[in-house]
This record gives structure tokens, C-alpha cells and sequence, in this order.
């Protein structure tokens, strides 16, 4: 068996590395063996070509154990499909959960997954590849790890569902990044009523401490909110670092719920910053929607903790008149000064609309 794999082995350094064939072949003299050569070289050695020559051999098997975990899934992915899966009793007793060798291979399990789900649909074989490696006792838990980003929505449902039946964790990372399937996914409501069904926790804080609720108030994905806010058990309440759900909230058919969960209509953040600050500086909520939430009676003079701004002087920095002239309606006070002496109407004093502003009945509150 050496020899037959020291053959195949120089057949291809010999072509591709010939000066690196020479210094191997030095090292064999002095007693090294060819696998502590290749791990000497291994940055200048292509395993998959050695892979694919030394994997047809049957009886080069030992070797061929040695050398898969050191190969692209690609490769390996290669070997299955030219063995017309008939012949793969020689990875049986690696692929076992309870193999002593399978602690060295989940990565590259993990990474032949989601090379095979790159081509799940239309590709065919691809499925008889994931299901061969499930026969074999491949545990697909890590497999969101690897899931590959799909153009297509329906290929990427059909391939977690495919996952998820047989065993992913719907709460594990995806992408290497620290956040889960449904927060990765948070757009789709699709993926999250399958995520939910195979019993993903929507309450799991990602590495930024967001919820998949948070993001989807955040990103104001409102379909994606209903469904949320709908499930049960769902935690509703303040997230870490005084943020409120509130804070990111533009929908007015969900506030009553979240402020009976303890999110406060004046809560402050880390910078100061109100629920009221936060939806005018984000400039997405309506004017109307805004008008629903000053009925609820924030307070509009309470000042951010850098600057000592209220909402009205952020408004007004920004030119956002219309704002300007509804948080007046509502009682905000034009002549609060910040920590430099400058107030609203200083920001606007050369406004074109400063009279209509300032000295009409507009400052006036709603009744």
C-alpha cells in the first residue's frame, strides 16, 4: 500500500511541484514518512488532486481516512457522485456519531451540506448526497453553519425544511455569525413559521443583544412583527440597555401591547433618547402615526444625554416643519435651550415659515 500511494503521490508532485518532489523525496531518505512530509508541505500541495487519484485505490482506505478531513468538500463531493454512491463503505465507520474518528470530520460534513444544498434544486443528486450522508449517521445539527444564500425564497424553504427534518438545531448560528436562523432570516415570515415549527426559541439574543422581535421592530418588517407578537411566549418586554421596544415601534395596533408589557412610553437608552426621539430622528414613522403616539402623552421634554436635546430641537436642526409644527401642538416648549444656549426657534429663525411657526396659534396644545 505505501508504495502505491508514494507512486500516485510523485506521478502528481512530479508535474506540479518538481522541486517540491525533490525535497520530498530527500525526507523520505532520512527515515520521515510520506504523512509527516505532506503535513511539512502542506501549503503547497493541492489534497484534492492527491485525494481524488488515491480514493479510487481500494486499497489505499487507511490513507484516504487520514488524508479526508485535509480536502474541500467539493472533492469529496466529487468522489460520492463518481462512485455512483455504491461504494462508500469507506467512509461507514468515520460517518458513525459513535466512530472514535468522527470528532475530526464535522467540519467537513458540515461544509459538504452546504455545498450540496448550493445545488439542491434543481440538482437532484445533490438530495441523494445529503441523504447518503444521513444514512451514514452524518449529524446534520451544525448544519445552518453552513447554509449557502439562496436567489431563490422557495429553494431556501424547501432546503431548511429538508434540514430541519432531519435534525438541524433551528436555533444554531448561521454563516459563522452569532445570530440565529431567525434572526438572519427575519424578513421572511415563511421561514419563521417553519422555524417555530420545528420549535426555535424566538426569545434568543443574538451577539448585539437583539431579539428577533427587536430586529423586526428595527428593520420595521411588519408582517414578520405580526406573526411575533402573536407567538406564544413571546417576551415583549424592555431589551437590555433601557432600549424599549417602543423605541423602534411605528405600528400604532401594537403599541397598547407592548406598553401592558412593561415598555415604557418615556423610557430612556444609553444616549438619553426616548421612544418619541427615536421614531422622529428615524424620519420612518408617518406624520399621522406620530400624531397617534403624542395622544399617548410622552413627555417632549426630556433631554438626551450628550447634547441636552428635547425632540423639538432635533426637529428643528433637521427642518423637519412638519414634525416641527405637530410636537408644538402638543405642547413642546420652543424656547428650551440646549447645553449651548441655542433653542428651537434659534434653528429656525431664518425660516421662511418662522412666523407660522412661532406666533400663531400653532404652539398652542391639542385640546
Amino acid at each position: 500500500m505505501d508504495d502505491t500511494i508514494t507512486q500516485i503521490y510523485f506521478d502528481i508532485i512530479d508535474v506540479e511541484h518538481p522541486g517540491l518532489a525533490k525535497l520530498i523525496r530527500s525526507m523520505m531518505d532520512h527515515g520521515q514518512t510520506l504523512e509527516e512530509c505532506l503535513e511539512l508541505t502542506q501549503f503547497h500541495m493541492n489534497y484534492d488532486t492527491l485525494y481524488s487519484e488515491i480514493a479510487k485505490c481500494p486499497e489505499t482506505q487507511d490513507f484516504t481516512l487520514w488524508l479526508l478531513p485535509k480536502v474541500s468538500s467539493g472533492a469529496v463531493i466529487r468522489d460520492f457522485r463518481e462512485r455512483g454512491y455504491d461504494q462508500v463503505d469507506i467512509w461507514r465507520p468515520i460517518l458513525t456519531p459513535n466512530a472514535d474518528g468522527f470528532k475530526d470530520f464535522p467540519s467537513l460534513m458540515n461544509n459538504m451540506i452546504g455545498s450540496c444544498m448550493i445545488g439542491v434544486l434543481p440538482g437532484k443528486e445533490n438530495y441523494e448526497i445529503l441523504d447518503l450522508l444521513y444514512e451514514l449517521g452524518v449529524d446534520f445539527k451544525d448544519s445552518f453553519r453552513t447554509m449557502p444564500r439562496f436567489e431563490d425564497q422557495q429553494q431556501l424553504v424547501r432546503a431548511m425544511e429538508y434540514l430541519l427534518e432531519r435534525g438541524a438545531d433551528p436555533n444554531a448560528h448561521v454563516h459563522g455569525k452569532r445570530v440565529t436562523a431567525m434572526h438572519h432570516y427575519i424578513k421572511s415570515p415563511e421561514i419563521i413559521q417553519l422555524l417555530l415549527r420545528y420549535d426555535a426559541d424566538p426569545n434568543l439574543e443574538s451577539d448585539n443583544e437583539e431579539t428577533p422581535l427587536f430586529k423586526a421592530m428595527r428593520m420595521h418588517y411588519y408582517e414578520s412583527i405580526s406573526l411575533l407578537m402573536s407567538t406564544p411566549g413571546i417576551y415583549l418586554g424592555p431589551a437590555r440597555g433601557n432600549v424599549s421596544l417602543l423605541h423602534h415601534c411605528i405600528h400604532p395596533e401594537f403599541w397598547p401591547q407592548l406598553i401592558a408589557a412593561g415598555n415604557m412610553i418615556d423610557a430612556q437608552d444609553n444616549y438619553g433618547e426616548t421612544p418619541v426621539y427615536s421614531l422622529v430622528q428615524k424620519r420612518r414613522i408617518s406624520l399621522e402615526n406620530l400624531q397617534k403616539f403624542l395622544e399617548l402623552g410622552p413627555d417632549l421634554e426630556i433631554r438626551t444625554s450628550l447634547q441636552e436635546q428635547t425632540v423639538l430641537m432635533m426637529a428643528s436642526l433637521d427642518g423637519s416643519l412638519d414634525i416641527v409644527k405637530l410636537l408644538l401642538r402638543y405642547g413642546a416648549n420652543p424656547d428650551a435651550a440646549r447645553y449651548d444656549g441655542h433653542t428651537p426657534k434659534r434653528f429656525l429663525r431664518n425660516h421662511p415659515r418662522y412666523n407660522e411657526l412661532f406666533n400663531h396659534n400653532s404652539v398652542k396644545r391639542a385640546e
